[in-house]
């Protein structure tokens, strides 16, 4: 039991200097750096990669006939580009720490103190790193312009691009130019109260902007007169966040996962029925014989009065 204690405490110290040595050597590692002047030239070709790409981002929008005017979308390009950014710098940093681990702690004190030495040389280990640093910048600011900026603009386009419309009535399809019929979102967004989504002459749905998806409450739908109310959230069970989002008729997921809605209409002259599919399928029906005696009703009441 004593040889294990002691071997336990063994361990548990070279642990301990272990990882004092790790801290030192990266301490010493970033003093080098930054001395030589490989962190101030990496942070200024980020920064000015930041400046750069967030000054030309109007022309990268012009360029795929996107609007830099919606807040939500150029929020989400200079955010990325900046996170994209800092990615980078905190994985070149890295990168030059590790291929300093060939030095101990105290050979890069000495390099620090510019202690002559046979062995290392300062200029030269500093024009290596410099050299390594600029092109790893290169390939990687390469990238992002050739690879990760279209790929932002592509997502912003996709989530504007209007939702494909079928509409079926009594099981043929119809244009929804042909119809009178209408869809409109009510929203809590304080100047959007109501948005309508509905591009007739193609038929087409507009996905709605500036409006965060979880402010809308409900979907009308207006067919001759008649209005149909259909609830964002089509069922009150507490399922979780995740699932919520494929099982709601107006989520984010609906919209910019879906790329194709269908409304039937089922409509005689006793009543009409209007269904709602894109993750879900919902119905909403009127009884026209229900409507009708009512009216009359009403009608016969007001001669009764006026008589």
């Amino acid at each position: 039991m004593k040889h294990f204690t002691f071997i336990l405490l063994l361990l548990l110290l070279s642990t301990t200097v272990f990882g004092q040595e790790n801290i030192e050597h990266k301490s010493m590692s970033e003093k080098f750096l930054k001395q030589t002047g490989i962190k101030q030239l990496l942070d200024s070709i980020i920064q000015k990669e930041q400046t750069k790409a967030t000054s030309n981002a109007p022309r990268f929008f012009n360029q795929k006939n996107l609007d830099f005017s919606i807040k939500e979308d150029k929020i989400y390009f200079i955010k990325n580009i900046n996170e994209r950014l800092s990615f980078i710098k905190e994985n070149i940093n890295n990168e030059l720490l590790f291929r300093l681990n060939r030095y101990s702690a105290k050979d890069l004190s000495k390099l620090i103190n510019k202690q002559k030495m046979r062995k290392y040389n300062y200029t030269l280990i500093k024009n290596h790193l410099s050299q390594y640093t600029q092109i790893r910048l290169g390939n990687e600011i390469s990238k992002l312009y050739r690879n990760i900026i279209p790929t932002y603009l592509q997502n912003i386009a996709q989530r504007h691009k209007k939702i494909s419309l079928k509409i079926m009535l009594n099981h043929q399809v119809v244009s929804a130019n042909n119809l009178d019929i209408n869809l409109f979102l009510n929203t809590n967004c304080p100047e959007r109260k109501r948005i309508n989504i509905l591009d007739k002459e193609n038929s087409k749905i507009n996905k709605p902007q500036d409006c965060d998806y979880k402010q809308i409450e409900n979907l009308v739908v207006t067919y001759k007169r008649h209005t149909f109310v259909f609830d964002a959230k089509t069922t009150k069970i507490n399922f979780p966040s995740r699932l919520v989002e494929i099982k709601s008729l107006l989520s984010k997921y609906s919209f910019e996962k879906i790329p194709n809605w269908n409304i039937y209409i089922d409509e005689t002259k006793e009543s009409i029925s209007i269904e709602i599919e894109n993750v879900v399928l919902v119905k909403k029906s009127i009884n026209l014989s229900n409507k009708k005696a009512s009216k009359k009703k009403y009608l016969q009441i007001n001669k009764t009065v006026f008589d």
